[in-house]
């Protein structure tokens, strides 16, 4: 059976993701998920039926999918999606742990308040990627393009509230002299572009400065940075 690849961006050949040719060889994914994923499957057989890149940012990281069937004997065939992610000079181990942590405190799929995050699957260390289950769902800016909603808001706000309360440790924090130093380099190449607003720039970051160092050190929580 031949299996379709469909790489619409060139993954494959970026020189920073080296480990992305192999784990678009439908014979090598094959191999990795026998290998790396036996609980999938159980006593079946898993069946890749196709893979395709679904996100790629040159030299920095990729997001490939992969359609699969299992059949497990005295049951009816399951198809599912696999997402797997691979970030340049990295090997998944942190993401995949982080991920775990999370389905581990309150945000598994069976979750009470329906808050939850993709089930994390394991890492393929031969891909330097994690994988997740794929679940269904509609990204929230396409829903809120279409009617004020007030309800959609007040979930997003709930999710962010209880990712804030999970405790869950990571090895990286992010505090205002962090977001003031962006500041600073964003306002810089500003600058480089109009020189003529060199003094209102200035004026701005000092009082950027001011504001942002003026705000008392608080508690460390728990925070997803793509929620700005």
């Amino acid at each position: 059976m031949t299996i379709p690849v469909d790489d619409p961006f060139g993954a494959a050949s970026d020189p920073a993701l080296p480990a992305l040719r192999l784990a678009l060889d439908p014979v090598e994914a094959k191999k990795q998920f026998k290998r790396r994923l036996p609980h999938l499957s159980g006593e079946g057989k898993l069946r890749l039926q196709a893979i395709r890149v679904t996100r790629h940012k040159a030299g920095r990281r990729c997001v490939i999918e992969y359609d699969v069937r299992i059949d497990r004997p005295g049951c009816e065939p399951a198809s599912l999606t696999l997402i797997g992610k691979i970030r340049a000079r990295r090997f998944g181990n942190e993401s995949f742990r982080l991920q775990q942590q999370f389905w581990q405190s309150g945000f598994a799929a069976d979750s009470p308040d329906g808050i939850s995050v993709p089930e994390p699957l394991g890492v393929i260390s031969a891909f330097r990627m994690w994988v997740q289950r794929k679940v269904p769902g509609e990204p929230y800016h396409r829903v809120l393009k279409l009617a004020q909603r007030v309800d959609l808001a007040r979930r997003i706000a709930q999710a962010i509230h209880k990712v804030h309360l999970a405790n869950v440790p990571t090895d990286r924090s992010h505090r205002m002299a962090d977001e003031l130093r962006i500041l600073q380099q964003c306002l810089a190449k500003v600058g480089e572009l109009k020189p003529e607003w060199a003094q209102r720039l200035e004026a701005l970051e000092k009082r950027c400065l001011a504001l942002g160092l003026s705000v008392p050190e608080p508690k460390e929580y728990g925070i997803h940075r793509d929620f700005y």
